[in-house]
Parts: C-alpha cells; sequence; structure tokens
C-alpha cells in the first residue's frame, strides 16, 4: 500500500495537535515557526538547534506541509556535530512523550532514524518495546522510517526501529508509485509507503524514507483532529493504519524503480547507533 499526500487544503490541519520529531534537531536551514517545545537528550540541555545537521528541520517541515497547523516539539538525540544517536537517549524521548502527551496534546511521534535489516518483528522486551507500547495504550500514533539500505543488503527487511507491531513503518515510493530503489521494504514488516523521493522542500528535493516517514505522521494528526472533532476521541494506532491501508493504492511488493531513474538525488542516511 502507499500513500502519497501533496497539496491538502481540507478543513482539518492539526490545530490544538503536536508532532514529537526525535531526531537531530532543529535546523536554521529548515526553521519551524510553530516548534513549542524542546529538550536535547544527547546534550543534557535545553539547546536543539543544530548547525551541523538540517535533518531534523526538514522533517518537521515536510510534517507541517502536510498538517499545516500542528504544533511541533523537537526530541534532540544526535549530539551536536555527532552522526549517531545513543538508543539510551532514544529511549528517554519516547519516555517523555508518555509522560507529556496529555499537557502538550500529542498525536504522533516520528522517528526518522535507521539502522540494520530485519526481516521478523522484534522480540519482546527489547529496548524500546516497552515505550512503543506505551505510546501506542495512548493512541499516540509513531511513525517510524523503514531505512534507505536497500541495495547495500539486497534483501527485503527494514529497519529495526522500524519492526514492532506497536509503531508504524513507512518505506518510500516515488510518484510513479514505485518502491525507490533505496527503500528497505518487507511484505509483512512495512505498514505503509508514502512519496520519499525527489520530495520538494524550499526549492530542494529530498529522497529518503525519512521524508516519507512524516508525511504519514502529518496524516496522523489531521486524522486525529477529524476522530476528536467527530468522535470526542483519538483513534488507536490499528484503526489510523486500518483507514489508510483501505483508502491507498495497491503497489507490486516485489517491484524496485530502476536506480537509474533517480537523477541524481541522494537518499537520506540519518543513522541510529546503539
Amino acid at each position: 500500500m502507499s500513500s502519497v499526500v501533496t497539496n491538502y487544503n481540507g478543513e482539518y490541519k492539526g490545530s490544538g495537535l503536536s508532532i514529537v520529531i526525535i531526531d537531530t534537531g532543529s535546523s536554521n536551514y529548515y526553521p519551524n515557526d510553530n516548534v513549542i517545545y524542546g529538550y536535547d537528550f544527547a546534550d543534557n540541555d535545553d539547546d536543539v538547534s543544530s548547525t551541523a545537521h538540517s535533518h531534523g528541520g526538514a522533517v518537521a517541515s515536510i510534517a507541517r506541509d502536510v498538517a499545516s497547523d500542528v504544533n511541533i516539539i523537537h526530541l534532540k538525540v544526535f549530539s551536536d556535530n555527532s552522526d549517531g544517536a545513543k538508543l539510551n537517549d532514544v529511549e528517554k524521548a519516547l519516555q517523555w512523550v508518555t509522560q507529556n502527551s496529555e499537557e502538550y496534546n500529542i498525536a504522533a511521534v516520528n522517528m526518522s532514524l535507521g539502522a540494520s535489516n530485519v526481516s521478523s518483528y522484534m522480540q519482546d522486551g527489547w529496548q524500546l518495546d516497552d515505550e512503543y507500547k506505551d505510546l501506542d495504550d495512548l493512541d499516540i500514533i509513531t511513525t517510524v522510517a523503514a531505512g534507505n539500505a536497500a541495495q547495500a543488503y539486497g534483501q527485503d527487511g527494514i529497519s529495526y526501529l522500524a519492526a514492532s507491531e506497536s509503531v508504524i513503518a513507512v518505506s518510500a515510493v516515488n510518484s510513479n508509485n514505485e518502491f525507490a530503489y533505496f527503500s528497505q521494504k518487507h511484505t509483512e514488516l512495512t505498514d505503509i509507503s508514502a512519496f520519499g523521493q525527489h520530495v520538494p522542500l524550499d526549492g530542494v528535493l529530498l529522497s529518503g524514507t525519512s521524508f516519507s516517514a512524516p508525511i504519514v505522521a502529518g496524516a496522523a494528526a489531521i486524522i486525529q483532529e477529524i476522530a476528536l472533532d467527530n468522535l470526542g476521541h483519538k483513534i488507536s494506532d490499528e484503526q489510523f493504519l486500518d483507514l489508510i491501508q483501505k483508502t491507498a493504492d495497491t503497489i507490486d511488493p516485489a517491484t524496485y524503480e530502476n536506480s537509474e531513474n533517480d537523477g541524481g538525488s541522494n537518499a537520506d542516511s540519518s543513522q541510529q547507533s546503539s
């Protein structure tokens, strides 16, 4: 299944809700004027700005391109000038979300972080298992990038951070609804695919599952606003995924786009280290 959200101009825009971006922090290159909170778990301070990386700012901007009125919370898990994040810091960030979900009316969490390639769900009790389940129990939709290393691994699979039934694993497709050549994917583990190749943002074309995942997170904020308005409560992760899958296009899970069609764009390579 794939979902491409572009030029949405509907009544609902994520108003009053928040999306948490667990990533490299905010960026001057992609400023977000709707940031309402931030904390740096890697350096244990309130400065979530990053001069070395624009990744987190880009991810947040894409989420807001979908849900234009949503609030953004940056939880930085990359130390300044570091290309990797520690799993302990990611875990702390997820715990913060659980503890503050009501105060900030959090609808979704996005993790555009990637590592490894697995073909089965992580076993119960792995480090982020409890945190993922806690968010699921709170009807907070957690979107996780499937990873960009398909060519390196040479077999179907997704990042282990996305391999949980409590989160939504997002792979990338191009504008022709074909799996992007770089996108990790798995017939059982990929929950949804979204536009992730040559995604336009402020005059730049970005590629990577990192930019597919926040499209789904933005859609989650919109749908949760609709649910609150019409039902009086948020819908569950399972209900959201069922709705998205029923309304998405079906794509051939065995087909990859030829890398020669990429046009020179580089896939994002944000990584997380344990």
